[in-house]
């Protein structure tokens, strides 16, 4: 047991030195709320913290404090720690209000970042090992001037939103596209490499625009459509080992001229 030494009177000149219960911690002004041994019941006193670790801190703890009179009250030391259950709540917080708490018991503990509006910005539960970046307002953006990004998963990465745009840059050069909500994202693209084992694409209307278009198929290219039409403005050539055009019903073919042969 520490022994400290205690001076009552709690007149101005009067010094003191000795243990008080933590009854308040105020993170943003660095300082807790104190009940102090000798102090008439019902009153209590702040005190600035000049202790290292001061998140530590918690309601109950009682503290080492030193000081001239009420108004200058200092925790220089932690005497005893209230004891607390497994699954207490411990917290850590900025001078602007964002704060940082963990919740829940040993090896299934939750890590909570939430704002000083108390909206969730990141959460990690150890249980499941899965984390969440969560913005209910604002912007998210990952950025670096100097190096790559790398998304990598040993599973799916699904991306999803009102509109996705992709814009390349390479040189003076980048992507040129519009999304269906109308912003436009100017420039020409220089070079986008997909590579992938499967992809499917799902949607109402499906618009390509291309200079020239090359496709290469090693195996089979089906096209399964209600109606389909082709619309060429110079030459329409079509070239093939073997051809076989088949119809269940009219085939027509309407021109000047026709040459076989």
């Amino acid at each position: 047991m520490l022994n400290v030494v205690t001076k009552y009177g709690w007149m101005t000149e009067t010094r003191y030195l000795g243990p008080a219960q933590v009854l308040e911690v105020d993170e943003t002004e660095n300082r807790v709320l104190l009940s102090l041994a000798g102090l008439p019941e019902g009153n209590e006193a702040w005190a600035q913290v000049a202790l290292a670790g001061f998140p530590e801190l918690t309601p109950g703890d009682t503290a080492l404090v030193i000081g001239e009179d009420l108004s200058a009250l200092y925790v220089i030391g932690l005497l005893n720690r209230k004891e607390t259950s497994a699954g207490a709540s411990k917290k850590i917080a900025l001078s602007g209000g964002t704060y940082a708490t963990t919740t829940g018991p040993p090896w299934t503990q939750k890590l909570r970042i939430l704002s000083n509006r108390n909206e969730l910005l990141f959460e990690y539960d150890e249980e499941t090992n899965k984390a969440r970046v969560n913005l209910e307002s604002g912007d998210l953006e990952f950025v670096t001037h100097n190096g790559n990004i790398s998304f990598t998963s040993g599973r799916e990465i699904l991306l999803q939103g009102q509109s996705v745009g992709v814009r390349a840059q390479r040189g003076d050069f980048q992507v040129e596209e519009t999304t269906y909500t109308g912003k436009k994202l100017l420039g020409k693209i220089d070079g986008v490499k997909l590579i992938a084992e499967r992809i499917e694409t799902a949607a109402q209307s499906l618009i390509e625009k291309a200079k020239n278009v090359y496709r290469t198929v090693e195996q089979l290219s089906q096209l399964k459509t209600g109606r389909m039409r082709t619309l060429v403005n110079s030459t329409f050539h079509f070239k093939a080992k073997k051809a076989f055009l088949k119809a269940e019903e009219d085939y027509k073919i309407k021109a000047e001229k026709i040459h076989l042969g």
